[in-house]
């Protein structure tokens, strides 16, 4: 169980790095590269996902089930105010 955390906190610290470089590009304004970072930090959120044995997908459409959080409308109608 410790061996399984301890993998767990890596590849989530590999999250946190590639988001960091995400970060460095956008800041550096260096969008050739922009692609490629966020190829990487979605490959480590992938291996997040299969080291918690959970269904990225799933987890998306339950967390984002194509509504508004708010107005629960499937196209939003909030007023931006």
């Amino acid at each position: 169980r410790v061996n399984g955390i301890q993998a767990l906190i890596a590849v989530w610290l590999h999250v946190s790095e590639e988001v960091g470089e995400i970060s460095e590009v956008s800041r550096k304004k260096l969008d050739d590269r922009m692609k490629e970072e966020v190829a990487d930090a979605v490959a480590w959120i992938l291996s997040t996902a299969t080291k918690l044995d959970a269904n990225l997908q799933d987890l998306v459409l339950a967390r984002y089930p194509g509504r508004c959080d708010v107005c629960g409308q499937a196209k939003c109608q909030c007023e931006i105010i």
